[in-house]
């Protein structure tokens, strides 16, 4: 994932298989991560829910069943 930092003008790479903590916060159009070797990040946007849902996609491939990350909760 290639993103732009604002408050540093800069881009930076994070890979996916870095994250550590992944929580989506559909309501309020979140998305918190925690990355090995990158501070918590916060996303946000009307792209997040299609952006948690391929995100988890991307982390379960080649997981047996029993290690996949569950389906986004829909907000209620």
């Amino acid at each position: 994932m290639l993103l732009h930092v604002a408050a540093e003008n800069r881009w930076v790479t994070l890979r996916h298989d870095e994250i550590i903590s992944f929580l989506p916060v559909i309501d309020q159009w979140a998305l918190f991560t925690d990355y090995q070797q990158w501070e918590p990040m916060r996303l946000a946007g009307p792209t997040v829910p299609w952006f948690s849902a391929a995100t988890i996609s991307v982390l379960n491939r080649g997981r047996p069943d029993h290690q996949k990350l569950p389906p986004l909760p829909l907000p209620s």
